[in-house]
């Protein structure tokens, strides 16, 4: 039914009365006992605004539709002759019935005794007789009583409940708030519904409620953490959920439901810390013992060296020995480095065979006589990579396939292309066609099934001398930036491969060159300034630097330095960065403001080469470095500036 009562009330009373009266004349002589044409405006009006129809004489139902007799259960022809109170049920309800021009709701009966509810409209014909439309709300009506009956008892759960409820205006003014809110901020609930939402809000988070507003606006809801302020000056983490309410209502209004997590975030900010500090311990730990291996490598011979008279043997032996140890430590200190400052992969087409001829006979020196080392690389591979960090990468899983054959074996590195999609064991790799397969393979000791979802997470080792358990992480964060793959496959007792999946570049692009190491052209610069705090590092290169026929000054602090420029005019600083007075980069500035030509190489231990690059003149080393390193880098310096003049 789509019509309202209340204006087909005035229809009724608008009806013509003739009519009217024709069609209850025909009504008094037909069979069905409602025979009015259907274009009339009584029929229409039966047909489209009500369910049931009928009238009544002084009280009797004198015709009724076949809708009528539907609704209460009666056959058509039983309904006429019966009294009103037998359908509506008590006299009382008759006054407002029996009053034209009336919508009222009653409870009826039906024929069995069932209860329903009816919405009924009339208009007078006649002196005692009422022509009467009647619609079963029957449904509706326990539609609403299950919705109050929800209502209630969702306003007494906020009442009683612990979560945060209450209702604003987008504007922010408070409507309602249940007790758990007043509760929490310590405000009276009358005082609370003067306030706005903004006012109970953190100052530093007053201005995101606009963006909330927006929210709301665009989506109809808003989630997530706003911090209130209690009462006392306390500040409060509340997670909300909130809904714009506009369907049914006067004006739009928001209902809020939010939940006080103070405790959990300041629990979740203790563990964080807990790990962050597990973490670091964790790493210390790792660096400590690494560190005392390295220590302990040089220990020995450095008390050799002190002994009268060595011989050409022991000074052999001890130089051998303490430049791996070295090699080491340095090995330790990057892959912390690579790891905690991954530096941007500089990619470019590589020609894999170019690079491989370099880089192999430093993998076979690694690993020693007792391990084959196999490798098949085409000539006509092509990846898009960084030559230096691929390197790094494959050094890493070399020394892991060494510590897995400690009594020898079989090293195999392979690389491949695939013309059409391939599926793999070990891992998915989608379009594997437009990527270049590497992979490493030992037939060491293999690794457990249980340990090997562990390999590439930072700080696990399985080795036991020890070790960072950062070679393949790095290996992994290396692979990843390069929009790369890297999978393990590993049996215990038969062996290991790792497999590396990298962008394939095609032989037509530019492809990088690789050039073996050249021949050091001769170095112009004599007079070298050393800047470091360390006695042992300054020393220590003076002493080789003046072997090399240079004249060495140094210098121990920022000032010092400055001083010394002055006085000493090198040709070259060499300029260490953690100064104990100046800064080495303010340092730098200063010099650069008397002696604007001055080459400076920055040397570090932890600086990134990018933060130096508006310094030049300049270069940049980290620590460690050997003197073969600085007097490259000295060189290229020096060939630049030839080239700019």
């Amino acid at each position: 039914m789509g019509s309202n009562p209340v204006s087909t009330v005035g229809y009724l009373t608008r009806l013509n009365m003739n009519e009217i009266g024709d069609s209850m004349s025909v009504l008094h002589h037909s069979e069905d006992r409602w025979p009015y044409r259907c274009d009339s405006p009584l029929g229409m009006l039966a047909d489209a605004a009500f369910d049931g129809i009928f009238i009544a004489e002084h009280g009797i139902v004198s015709a009724a539709n076949q809708g009528l007799a539907r609704i209460f259960g009666y056959e058509l022809e039983d309904i006429s002759g019966l009294p009103l109170e037998t359908i509506f049920g008590q006299s009382s309800q008759m006054i407002p019935l029996l009053q034209p021009s009336r919508t009222s709701e009653f409870h009826a009966r039906r024929k069995d005794g069932s209860a329903l509810f009816i919405e009924v409209c009339n208009a007078e014909l006649g002196e005692g007789t009422f022509i009467f439309g009647i619609r079963d709300i029957t449904r509706r009506r326990s539609e609403e009583e299950r919705l109050m009956e929800s209502e209630a008892r969702y306003h007494d759960l906020i009442a009683i409940g612990h979560d945060l409820v209450c209702t604003h205006l987008l504007d922010g003014r408070v409507l309602t708030a249940n007790a758990a809110v007043t509760r929490v901020l310590g405000i009276p609930g009358d005082e609370f519904q003067t306030l706005t939402i903004q006012e109970i809000m953190a100052p530093a988070d007053r201005p995101q409620y606009a963006e909330y507003v927006e929210s709301l606006l665009q989506r109809g809801t808003a989630r997530g953490l706003m911090r209130v302020m209690t009462r006392d000056g306390r500040t409060r983490v509340w997670e909300f959920q909130n809904t714009l309410m506009t369907t049914g209502v006067d004006g739009p209004f928001v209902r809020g439901l939010a939940r006080d997590v103070t405790e959990r975030k300041l629990l979740e900010a203790q563990l964080g810390q807990a790990n962050r500090l597990t973490g670091l311990g964790r790493l210390a730990a790792t660096v400590a013992h690494e560190f005392n291996n390295v220590l302990m490598g040089m220990q020995p011979f450095a008390e050799l060296l002190r002994q009268p008279n060595p011989s050409p043997k022991v000074l052999e032996t001890c130089a051998h020995h303490l430049s791996n140890s070295i090699q080491r430590g340095k090995r330790v200190a990057q892959d912390i480095l690579r790891y905690t400052q991954p530096a941007a992969p500089v990619i470019s087409p590589l020609n894999l065979a170019a690079w491989w001829k370099l880089l192999s006979p430093e993998l076979h020196a690694q690993l020693g006589s007792q391990i084959t080392f196999n490798s098949w690389i085409p000539d006509d591979l092509v990846v898009i990579a960084d030559a230096l960090q691929l390197s790094q990468v494959f050094s890493n899983l070399v020394n892991n396939a060494q510590d897995a054959m400690h009594e020898g074996g079989t090293l195999t590195i392979r690389a491949e292309a695939t013309s059409t999609e391939e599926r793999y064991p070990f891992g998915v790799v989608s379009d594997s066609p437009s990527f270049v397969h590497l992979s490493v393979s030992d037939t060491g000791s293999g690794i457990s099934q249980e340990i090997r979802g562990q390999l590439f997470d930072p700080l696990f080792t399985t080795k036991a001398h020890g070790g960072t358990g950062l070679g393949l992480a790095v290996a992994h964060q290396v692979i990843t930036r390069h929009a790369g793959h890297i999978f393990v496959e590993s049996e215990v007792g038969v062996g290991t491969t790792f497999h590396i999946f990298l962008p394939r570049g095609t032989v037509d692009q530019p492809v990088a060159t690789l050039e073996a190491p050249v021949e050091r052209i001769p170095i112009r610069a004599r007079r070298l300034l050393i800047v470091d705090d360390e006695l042992s590092i300054t020393e220590g290169l003076r002493e080789i630097l003046v072997f090399e026929g240079f004249q060495v000054g140094v210098a121990r602090t920022g000032l010092e330095a400055l001083t010394a420029v002055e006085r000493f005019l090198p040709d070259l600083v060499v300029l260490d960065i953690g100064l104990p007075d100046i800064d080495g980069r303010d340092v730098a500035k200063r010099l650069r403001l008397a002696h604007p030509d001055l080459p400076i190489i920055f040397s570090t231990g932890h600086a990134d080469a990018a933060e130096l690059i508006h310094y030049s003149p300049a270069r940049f080393l980290r620590k460690p470095f050997d003197v073969d390193l600085l007097l490259d880098t000295i060189a290229d310096l020096e060939s630049d500036l030839l080239e700019a003049h």
